[in-house]
């Protein structure tokens, strides 16, 4: 798997389930990114009906 490294930060909706905390880990373990890991009730991808 390649990855691209840049300066810019990484949204990582989902950061508790098993493929989203792997990708936090990953990323954490670089220090070469700005994380945004918002919580469920901070970030409401829901429409508004």
């Amino acid at each position: 798997m390649t990855l691209i490294y840049s300066n810019n930060s990484i949204l990582v909706t989902g950061n508790t389930g098993m493929v989203g905390s792997a990708i936090v880990r990953h990323f954490k373990f670089q220090q070469s990114q700005l994380l945004l890991t918002p919580s469920r009730k901070e970030l409401d991808l829901q429409p508004d009906f």
